[in-house]
């Protein structure tokens, strides 16, 4: 509703679209364009701050965020090749390498969605570090156990062979793998 009140406001052209072109010659555009227009002041007291309509996002202190994304996206064609060839290989260090990989895959991709959903603004200023320590502790401890797992029992890549060959043996239908027909079906 107070969307529709600010672009009422606006000037319009003949064919009745919004004109902003004059505007930026003026300088109306500039974050001040709720002080020309007064019905736009309904929305909020501050004028400076109804110029963002999206929170503004805060960067961390340090770090290079280009360097982080491209690991990420090199990670996970990395990963292409590296399921296949723990499957091809096995051995315990294409089981290390697969567990590695595997948990920071998942952990950037949580970490992502924890930092873009649970945000200070939002949530205070304690819950948002509650969810990353909890994230890290978390990535942490998947990480042990399945390097635990590679190194005390058969491996990762055995052991989703082992899950594969139980799930597609024949002793789970009784009769094999083929589908049960209408003769032995009796009502």
């Amino acid at each position: 509703m107070a969307l529709a009140l600010v672009i009422r406001c606006l000037p319009r052209s003949m064919n009745g679209s919004i004109r902003t072109s004059h505007m930026w010659s003026k300088g109306q555009l500039n974050g001040s364009i709720f002080k020309h227009y007064p019905a736009a002041g309904l929305l909020a007291k501050d004028t400076n701050a109804m110029v963002a309509v999206a929170p503004r996002r805060e960067m961390s202190d340090g770090g290079d965020h280009v360097k982080l994304w491209t690991a990420e996206r090199a990670l996970s064609v990395g990963l292409l090749g590296i399921i296949p060839a723990a499957f091809i290989v096995p051995s315990p260090a294409m089981d290390y390498l697969l567990a590695v990989s595997l948990v920071m895959h998942c952990h950037w991709g949580i970490e992502a969605s924890v930092v873009d959903y649970i945000r200070p603004a939002i949530f205070g200023p304690v819950i948002p570090k509650v969810a990353i320590a909890s994230l890290y502790g978390l990535s942490i401890f998947a990480l042990g156990g399945l390097i635990y797992f590679s190194y005390s029992d058969v491996g990762l890549v055995n052991a989703v062979k082992m899950f594969w060959k139980f799930f597609t043996s024949p002793h789970l239908s009784g009769r094999g793998c083929e589908p049960i027909s209408q003769q032995s079906i009796s009502i």
